[in-house]
Parts: structure tokens; sequence; C-alpha cells
């Protein structure tokens, strides 16, 4: 009875180590998936922040732009280049409506929106945010006192706003110009460090 009872708590403890083995390796096996989903869902919501397209962190002999957030009003052009790198280059447009960019890394701006210019490099993609702006009119006229409304079209930012002759034309902070006097002026728009012209006539 005594040896039947050492086999019995024999088998007894191996099935219980057996077991403890079994439930460590199935806690394991649901914090990694745990893991792998909340990394996947991290990286679906932050494609859709603008945080996506900011400037990453660099690693030293990485891809790199000189710049990676543009703001271009329309016929406007830039040359976007990678830093520090002698590869073959190749750039392309999700919208070239918007902005086109040519082999050399030439941006061109066509019409408002947004496009990414998107850069490889061997098996890296590094992406350019381009904003295209354009004044709603490039040229008014409007009678003495009254008043007509000016916007940045493709921009939902900030904008500061100014006259070059008050006495004639007058703009608030919200884009609305008003008629003082008979004269010509210009108003002027800066947007992210780009400016913007409207030629005013009041009669």
């Amino acid at each position: 009875n005594e040896r039947f009872m050492h086999i019995v708590l024999g088998k007894n403890k191996q099935v219980g180590r057996f077991m403890r083995r079994e439930t460590i390796i199935n806690q394991g096996m649901r914090v990694v998936v745990c893991f792998m989903i909340g990394i996947l869902l991290v990286y679906v919501i932050y494609k859709k922040t603008r945080f996506y397209y900011n400037r990453p962190i660099f690693i030293p002999f990485s891809v790199r732009l000189n710049a990676y957030d543009l703001v271009l009003p329309v016929g406007d052009s830039y040359h976007l280049r990678v830093m520090n790198i002698n590869k073959r280059v190749s750039f392309s447009s999700t919208d070239f409506k918007v902005a086109d960019v040519r082999f050399n890394g030439k941006i061109v701006a066509y019409r408002t929106g947004t496009a990414i210019i998107n850069v490889s490099v061997d098996d890296t993609i590094v992406k350019c945010k381009v904003t295209v702006i354009d004044l709603s009119q490039s040229s008014i006229t409007i009678g003495v006192g009254k008043n007509t409304t000016l916007s940045v079209d493709g921009w939902n930012g900030s904008v500061l706003w100014s006259s070059k002759n008050t006495d004639v034309v007058t703009i608030e902070e919200d884009g609305v110009l008003t008629g003082r006097c008979k004269g010509k002026t210009v108003v002027i728009a800066e947007v992210n460090g780009k400016t913007l012209r409207c030629t005013v006539t009041v009669k």
C-alpha cells in the first residue's frame, strides 16, 4: 500500500508540474498575442494622425529628406532632396493633379489640396506631405463701405491678414475686408511662411 501511495503521489506531482508548465505556456502565448494586437492598433491609429507625416527620429545612415511637411502656393515649386546619400532615388506623388514631382525631386504645385510625395531608396520609402494653397480670389472690386470675405483654399490653420493701405481697405482676422475709400491696394495673407496677394479695387 505504501508503495502504491508513493507511485500515485509521484504521478500526481508529475501531472501537477505538467499542468503548471502548460498554464505558463498558455499565459505566455496570450501575452504575445495581446502585445501584437496592441502594436497593430497603435500603427493603424498612428497612420491616421498628422504625426505619421512629421519628421521621424533619425537613425544613423538612414534615409533623410530636406523637408517632410511643405506648404506651397499654387504655381510654386520646391526641390526635394535626399540628404547625404549616393544611391538611385525614385519619386512619386499620390495625387499628381495637386502636386507632381519630377525625376530629379522637383515638386510643382498645381491646385489646392494635399498630396504625399513618396521617396524610394532601395527598400525604404520616406514620405513628404505637400499642402497646396491659394486665395479664394486673386482680385476683387468692391464699393466704399461694402464688405466681402477672402479665404485661403486648401488650408485649415491660422492666417495672418494685412492691407498695404488701410485708408483704402481694411481686413479683419477672419478675412472680412471693407472698402474705406476709392483707390487700389493689395491685401496680403501669410500662411506658414508663404505669402499670398489679392489686388483690391474700391470704387
